[in-house]
């Protein structure tokens, strides 16, 4: 299994970004796909027609921690969003582990293209 860390800086306050990462309507928009997505610890998730799906683990104002898992995987990864306000921005911190080994050059890029990259976009579109 391997792992990786990105860091990401989005013009959005930590409550914005938690709110876009947890709400489904905003999930929606973001991703131009329906969701099923709340904001609790414990909820159960499905992204993108459940082709990705899990449970948030730890729900909280800078931290949100998913057990995450593609429909084609034998096991669940875990996905930690670290958040962090500074001058404007927010510095998010994404560390994926677990993930299969055949699987980390595709997942680290589907984080830029179709994860943070559209989160960003939309995030930063609604900022003043």
């Amino acid at each position: 299994m391997k792992s990786f860390t990105k860091t990401y800086q989005v013009k959005a306050s930590p409550a914005a970004i938690l709110a876009a990462l947890t709400d489904a309507d905003q999930v929606a928009r973001w991703s131009g796909s329906p969701a099923i997505m709340t904001r609790h610890s414990g909820a159960a998730f499905s992204l993108w027609g459940g082709s990705i799906h899990g449970v948030n683990r730890m729900v909280a104002p800078d931290l949100l921690v998913q057990d995450w898992k593609e429909e084609d995987w034998d096991e669940f990864s875990t996905v930690t969003f670290r958040l962090t306000a500074k001058g404007g921005f927010t510095t998010v911190q994404l560390t994926h582990d677990g993930i299969p080994d055949a699987n980390l050059a595709s997942i680290a890029a589907g984080w830029d293209e179709y994860y943070m990259g559209p989160l960003t976009d939309y995030l930063e579109a609604a900022s003043p």
